[in-house]
């Protein structure tokens, strides 16, 4: 194994976590000032991966008893933060899913916050430092894709 390549992908799994943090911060701010238990943050953090879900999906990615989940659904959904809607398919099941208050933060404030936190740090760049940046996370990209392209053919190719 290339010793060096291993410390390379370390330092970058390390600037890349510390970036994600300090980007994450304008809406910690926000999540602390919101007067939501950590519970109830948790609950809304998986709905905005996967909205929509049933009470006993939430309660096994929380690991808590159906009926504590049902409580924090209901104290959020008396905020206006969730919704219950009840399944389009099955009407035997009700899914959980995100207020129009939480949507429009995500989709709109946090997003925000990140690019004015991100055009201030740049606009101490110069015009090659940010150049530097582009080419360098374009690459990254590439190469990502390409690897993970390499991963799904030989998964297809296993079926």
């Amino acid at each position: 194994m290339n010793e060096k390549l291993v410390i390379e992908v370390q330092a970058i799994t390390n600037y890349f976590n510390s970036i994600h943090a300090i980007l994450r911060r304008g809406s910690q701010t926000d999540i602390a000032g919101s007067g939501l238990t950590a519970q109830q943050v948790n609950l809304l953090r998986i709905l905005a991966f996967t909205d929509g879900l049933t009470l006993k999906q939430i309660s096994e990615r929380m690991s808590l008893a159906h009926s504590t989940v049902s409580g924090i659904v209901d104290r959020l959904e008396k905020k206006g933060i969730v919704e219950r809607r009840l399944d389009a398919i099955d009407k035997r099941y009700t899914r959980i899913f995100l207020g129009k208050k939480i949507l429009d933060y995500l989709n709109h404030v946090v997003p925000s916050q990140r690019a004015n936190l991100l055009m201030g740090a740049l606009e101490h760049a110069t015009e090659s430092e940010r150049t530097l940046i582009i080419d360098g996370l374009t690459t990254l990209q590439r190469l990502l894709v390409l690897k993970a392209n390499q991963i799904a053919e030989k998964d297809d190719a296993l079926k």
